[in-house]
């Protein structure tokens, strides 16, 4: 349980969980034993059982024969997960390992000259906070780094919008010993939200691995940026790897009357 450190008590927040918690593992249950096992006594039962969560429909009161039980109602186990969501993001410390990938890679990408931001800008003064926001050439890709099931599924949503709302590719790194977070992020991944694997016991590979994955991504999104912008048509694009050089045929002509050519080199 997370303890209130001033108060030297549970906080509003935890103590919500805890009953939704009783409710998802046992089932349908009586008043009884919600108090029980989310340790309650009868003033705080009724304060946030009857008077919080049945009025506002995240747990449904049933008569079964001769007796009231509680069941959590979808409503319900949407509200535990961003309550877990929340709860960790605001009170469990981030894994050494998390903050030292974090730390490197944005090291490692102002090393090689790109832009690094803790948000992405979406316009009309809204900015949208992210681990990393890595821009370049017009591009962007955005690096979210989950070291637990609740922070992967915060910063999946985070990447989700940075793709939607953004027009960024969003990647989000996880720790390769955390099968459950891999599996979660694989499951609702799509062609812009890709997972990168990091190596808890091999921080300094790990992070180089990610950089070129994001300097590979830029580099096909700054093609595929001239292309549209441009008006130029552009191939091979699927084999290009940064700092590869390129020949981008215009529609117009040089002054030979030759097809206009040129070549880039991307960086």
């Amino acid at each position: 349980m997370v303890q209130n450190r001033a108060a030297g008590r549970r906080d509003r927040i935890d103590i919500i969980l805890s009953i939704l918690r009783v409710l998802g593992d046992n089932g349908p249950s009586s008043k009884t034993s919600i108090m029980r096992f989310a340790e309650l006594n009868s003033k705080s039962f009724e304060e946030y059982v009857e008077g919080l969560l049945v009025p506002r429909g995240f747990v449904e009161k049933r008569k079964l024969r001769d007796r009231y039980v509680y069941v959590l109602t979808p409503s319900g186990k949407m509200l535990h997960t961003l309550l877990s969501i929340v709860r960790d993001l605001l009170y469990i410390e981030e894994p050494k390992d998390a903050k030292m990938l974090r730390e490197l890679l944005i090291s490692k990408l102002q090393l090689r000259g790109f832009m690094v931001s803790s948000y992405l800008n979406l316009g009309d003064g809204l900015m949208l906070p992210v681990d990393i926001a890595v821009s370049h050439n017009g591009s962007t890709v955005v690096v979210n780094v989950a070291a637990t099931r609740s922070s992967a599924l915060c910063r999946l949503a985070l990447s989700a919008l940075a793709a939607t709302l953004g027009g960024a590719n969003a990647f989000i790194a996880v720790p390769a010993t955390a099968d459950e977070i891999y599996e979660l992020v694989s499951k609702i991944s799509t062609p812009t939200i890709k997972p990168l694997v990091y190596e808890p016991s091999s921080i300094e590979r790990s992070v180089e691995e990610i950089v070129s994955v994001v300097e590979d991504s830029l580099a096909k999104s700054f093609i595929s940026n001239v292309a549209v912008k441009k008006t130029m048509h552009v191939t091979n694009v699927a084999n290009l790897a940064s700092r590869d050089t390129i020949l981008v045929e215009g529609l117009g002509k040089d002054k030979r009357g030759n097809n206009d050519v040129r070549r880039v080199t991307i960086s």
